[in-house]
């Protein structure tokens, strides 16, 4: 078998779930509020600097909370490059103008299908998103493959590594 797959750029990444409307820091913001407002009405020693700190600590956490789990956006000012997939008996690999990486058959330990993209979890490295070809029956011969190869459930019938005993 040998199939290529040419994409102008890469495939977005995969959403993992719906955005968030309320950001992860606000209930740190609530906590620090109320821990303030506590200390204030207790009296504690130094009501002023107990509040500040309170605030300062559980601010500073709601900031870095925020920074570390906003999605990622793509830094304008560089073009994606085209890449061309080569899907082979042996392995699959990926081209651009810039790099080459190849991957061989034994490393992947299963595949996930998506509308645009086959997932293929690997032994050694992160998931690596396959794109499907635009054509159908070059997408029907890369399924084929994938269920020859085991890496995917077949069509009908039978007990595979899949079925529920």
């Amino acid at each position: 078998m040998h199939l290529e797959i040419v994409r102008n750029e890469p495939l977005p990444a995969l959403r993992r779930g719906p955005l968030r409307s309320i950001p992860l820091a606000a209930p740190l913001v609530v906590a620090g509020a109320a821990g303030t407002g506590l200390g204030l009405w207790l009296g504690a020693p130094g009501p002023v600097t107990v509040a500040a700190a309170v605030l300062a600590v559980t601010s500073l956490s709601a900031i870095g909370i925020e920074i570390r789990t906003r999605p990622h956006q793509v830094r304008p000012g560089r073009l994606p490059l085209p890449e061309t997939w080569t899907v082979t008996d042996d392995g699959f690999e990926v081209r651009t103008a810039e790099s080459r990486k190849t991957w061989n058959w034994s490393l992947v330990r299963s595949v996930a299908t998506h509308p645009d993209r086959y997932r293929l979890t690997l032994d050694v490295s992160a998931p690596v998103d396959l794109p499907r070809p635009e054509f159908p029956a070059s997408d029907a011969v890369l399924d084929h493959f994938l269920r020859q190869r085991a890496l995917l459930p077949p069509l009908t019938g039978g007990l595979s590594p899949w079925s529920r005993r």
